[in-house]
């Protein structure tokens, strides 16, 4: 009996956080998530403002996406060529609070950036969040916080430090 608890609790445990095998780190997502290096990201398909954007992703355990680096980036990039139709997409970062101080919805310091030339520019003095601008190969612009974007979730798996289950 003893043995089927444990074999349980570290299937459990695999299935919930996900593992690393030879420097890869594997993360199991829920259905429809993409997963990549500890984190899931959900492409919603329905536009809204960036504040409900982000209390749509709360509402699935998670945040707007946080980009921490080129690599992320890329991943990133390469799924947004590929969805349909091509369109502007919300992240998590914005300078709502402290016009020039530029924050992630997750709390985590801004480590990393991929703004176009020229942005962040807050044109007309209202451009306060962030979007990957499909015109310019989903570099960062800074646009009205109340433009009707589609967004992406991200979900980071409790290795990650996230708190919050994937799987």
């Amino acid at each position: 009996m003893a043995k089927t608890s444990l074999t349980i609790v570290v299937l459990f445990t695999i299935i919930s956080t996900g593992f690393t095998y030879a420097d890869k780190v594997f993360t199991f997502c829920p259905d429809n998530w993409l997963s990549y290096e500890g984190s899931c990201y959900y492409f919603h398909h329905t536009k809204t403002s960036f504040v409900e954007a982000e209390h749509s992703c709360q509402n699935l355990e998670s945040n707007l996406v946080h980009v921490n680096n080129v690599q992320e980036r890329d991943f990133l990039r390469d799924h947004l060529n590929h969805q349909l139709p091509v369109a502007y997409w919300w992240m998590g970062l914005s300078d709502d609070d402290i016009e020039g101080q530029f924050r992630w919805t997750d709390n985590q310091p801004l480590t990393f950036t991929d703004w176009f030339p020229g942005e962040p520019n807050n044109a007309n003095g209202v451009e306060d969040c962030a979007m990957f601008d499909h015109n310019h190969n989903f570099k960062w612009n800074d646009v009205a916080c109340n433009q009707q974007y589609f967004s992406i979730c991200e979900l980071k798996s409790e290795s990650q430090g996230a708190g919050s289950l994937v799987g």
